[in-house]
């Protein structure tokens, strides 16, 4: 491949892929199996993708590449959070703190459970219910193939539909002297009721 002519007919090309890239024989393009590099269940930590990518094309193809990795700032970027993903955020913790106070429960994980769908958002409803953490803990749970169309590099309509509702409203930012504004919280201990 001639990277000059490449280049004039093409312009660039954006690479979007998750840290969990494969290669054909199914290994993790990053995955390093030593004791820093792994977590509690002995799984790779995944990383370092664009990283890879940049120098696998630079070496056999001899392009120029640039790669940006959100990570962090991405998940942290709550100007950004949808109306109903801040609602269910608050609807799990709240749930949490009862399971744990009021019912004394123990060694489960909060879920969202979803009751409607309506396709565009507007009948959209989910309440939290819960599942032991022997059920999920230490679990893979792959993204189901009819969400991704069938030449497997987008996702389909089924998916659209199914996320269209959870990205729905804004989250007003308070700012404080042009700053966003994050109230302060006090700790408080209490006692499990006996």
């Amino acid at each position: 491949m001639d990277p000059f002519r490449f280049q004039w007919e093409v312009g660039g090309v954006f690479i979007v892929t998750g840290e969990g890239l494969r290669n054909k024989e199914g290994d993790y393009i990053t995955a390093r199996y030593d004791g820093l590099s792994t977590d509690a269940f002995g799984h790779p930590l995944l990383g370092d993708v664009p990283i890879t990518l940049k120098h696998l094309i630079e070496e056999n193809l001899h392009l120029r590449t640039r790669w940006i990795k959100p990570d962090i700032c991405q998940q942290a970027a709550v100007h950004m959070a949808s109306r109903v993903d801040l609602e269910e955020a608050r609807m799990c913790g709240e749930s949490a703190a009862q399971l744990a106070m009021q019912e004394g429960e123990s060694g489960y994980m909060v879920t969202i459970e979803r009751l409607e769908d309506g396709g565009k958002g507007s009948n959209y409803a989910s309440r939290c219910g819960k599942v032991t953490l022997s059920a999920v803990a230490n679990v893979d749970r792959y993204v189901p193939r009819n969400f991704i169309d069938t030449e497997g590099f987008f996702p389909s309509e089924e998916f659209l539909r199914y996320a269209k509702p959870l990205i729905q409203g804004e989250v007003p930012i308070r700012l404080k002297d042009g700053f966003p504004y994050y109230p302060s919280l006090t700790l408080k201990h209490v006692r499990h009721p006996e």
